[in-house]
């Protein structure tokens, strides 16, 4: 009987520490020597990171692109900013405009790890 109930505690422990985010996992490692051992057990490891995948793949969140064009005197500068719901994503990086028509319509064929594929071949 003490068996099964260590073998469950020890399932119920690798199921809720593989929902965790890093930063606190490897905070976790400092609990203790089994903590650790389970931690870096390259079983963890595996089912750690396809739980991940499963959950980035199956995270369903709605961005929306937003174009801003601005006609200055000399120049018109456009930039783009994504949308979640109703606020948006703060961080920004500025960079070069990579095609080479000026469509007013794209789309996104995918994306993955925060990366964003567009298309302006409509």
């Amino acid at each position: 009987m003490s068996d099964y109930h260590g073998h469950l505690l020890k399932e119920l422990l690798i199921d809720i520490l593989s929902r965790l985010q890093v930063k606190p996992l490897i905070r976790f490692r400092c609990v203790s020597k089994s903590w650790r051992s389970l931690i870096s057990s390259p079983s963890f490891v595996n089912t750690y990171l396809n739980r991940m995948i499963i959950a980035t793949n199956t995270s369903n969140i709605d961005l929306l692109l937003v174009r801003h064009h601005t006609q200055l005197p000399d120049k018109v500068e456009q930039h783009y900013s994504l949308v979640s719901g109703n606020e948006t994503l703060s961080h920004h990086v500025e960079l070069d405009f990579p095609f080479r028509s000026f469509n007013r319509y794209f789309r996104v064929v995918g994306s993955c790890n925060g990366l964003i594929c567009l298309s302006d071949d409509l």
